[in-house]
């Protein structure tokens, strides 16, 4: 899945449709305005990817691994709200 700019689509989609008007081309123009009006009503997604630390025995002590990429992290100081590793947002319960 490739994530697009919305916003973007409907202006250029709008240009194309005021380009149709200008030449009066009515049938292209009806359709670029229903291209806007599908586009504007299509559901947003999260590109936030959502995750949480898995916490495990480690060497000596315990560490907390990412439950997307499984990378591991001390983290002595403080836990991370992001996996450094891949990025997910970690805001789901640890385990």
């Amino acid at each position: 899945m490739r994530l697009i700019d919305g916003d973007k689509a409907v202006q250029r989609f709008k240009n194309y449709q005021a380009d149709c008007e200008k030449e009066n081309d009515t049938l292209a123009a009806e359709i670029f305005a229903d291209v806007v009006a599908e586009l504007q009503d299509a559901p947003a997604i999260d590109p936030v990817k959502h995750g949480n630390w898995i916490v495990k025995p480690y060497l000596f002590g315990t560490s907390r691994f990412c439950s997307k990429c499984g990378s591991n992290y001390g983290m002595p100081h403080e836990i991370y709200n992001y996996c450094p590793n891949c990025g997910v947002k970690m805001d789901k319960e640890d385990t």
